[in-house]
Formats: C-alpha cells, structure tokens, sequence
C-alpha cells in the first residue's frame, strides 16, 4: 500500500545538518572556519505556513594568532608544567545556537501544494568561547577553574533568514531543500 502526500498535507520534517561557517566582522578576528552539527523540526500545516526550531554545537581548532596566553609563555613561546617542561596546551573554539524560525512556503505547482519557495525568518541565541586543553593538568595556571578566566566566553542573540527552494515528492521518496 502506498501513502501519498495530499494536495496540502501537513508534513513533520525532522532535519540534521552540517555546517561550515566562515566568519566575519569582529568575530572573524578571534577564529578561522569552524564545524557545526545539529539537527532541527520544521512542522508545515495545511495553510503552507512553517514553524521550527534547531540547534548546532560548533567546534574548532583553527584560531587566529592572539595574545590569548601569552602572560603564560617563556622567552621561547611555550608554556611550561610545574616540573618546567614544555606543556601540552590545546586551544580551541566550542559553541551552540538555538533557534526558533517561521516562515512561509509558497507552491509552484497546483499538482504538489508541499513543494516551491521556502521563505523563513528565525532568532535565538548564539554563544562561543575558548576550550582550552591540558593533557596532563599539570600548568597551574590553567586549572579548570583559572581556564575559565582566560576562555572569553561570548553570547548574543541571533537572526537568521533563509530564501530557497524546497521539495516534497507526492511518494515523500524525494525530500530537500536548496
């Protein structure tokens, strides 16, 4: 037996996405590219109108050169352990965003209602700080708690819109947006 999408179905579609964000402005003085990953839930009704949400948690290890530790570095640039060898110091980027979006779609075809252009509009919050790593926890002074002090810790709201094209078959074999 065969289900087939109504001429204006409701449709629950549940999303997991990448992300490659490159950023810009102030925040692309602190980091390079970094990675994303989260997943969603956009509910469309019978009147084409869509609501959702979705998160990501991003990671990354590409920062540009700061001064970020630099009150913890000898004449040669490392940072040393207790016992005064060279440590093992990770520093890298973590974050998340939240996001509630609305948004219309607007059908290209009277034969499938469920496809055509995809207008959304969303707002959350955003944050990102420096995860900084030790391997053997042996630099006093990037304890957990004195790391903290050094992380930069950022958060702010978050506005995102998206105008684009998207398709649900009659079969549901067939589902993307571009």
């Amino acid at each position: 037996k065969k289900i087939w999408v109504g001429p204006n179905s409701k449709i629950f579609n549940f999303q997991f996405h990448y992300t490659y964000v490159s950023p810009a402005g102030d925040f692309s003085q602190r980091f390079n590219g970094f990675h994303g990953l989260g997943g969603g839930l956009l509910y469309k009704n019978s009147y084409n109108i869509l609501l959702g949400a979705e998160g990501s948690y991003y990671f990354g290890n590409d920062l540009k050169p700061s001064s970020l530790l630099n009150n913890l570095t000898n004449n040669v640039g490392a940072i040393n352990t207790s016992s005064g060898t060279p440590a093992l110091v990770n520093i890298g980027m973590r974050g998340f965003s939240l996001l509630g979006k609305a948004g219309y779609l607007i059908p290209l075809s009277s034969r499938n209602r469920n496809s055509g252009i995809k207008i959304m509009l969303g707002g959350g919050l955003v944050m990102h700080k420096y995860n900084i790593n030790v391997s053997q926890n042996n630099v006093p002074s990037l304890t957990e708690e004195r790391a903290a002090g050094y992380d930069r810790y950022s958060s702010g709201w978050a506005f995102s819109q998206f105008v684009g094209y998207q398709h649900h078959s009659v079969n549901r074999y067939t589902n993307f947006y571009v």
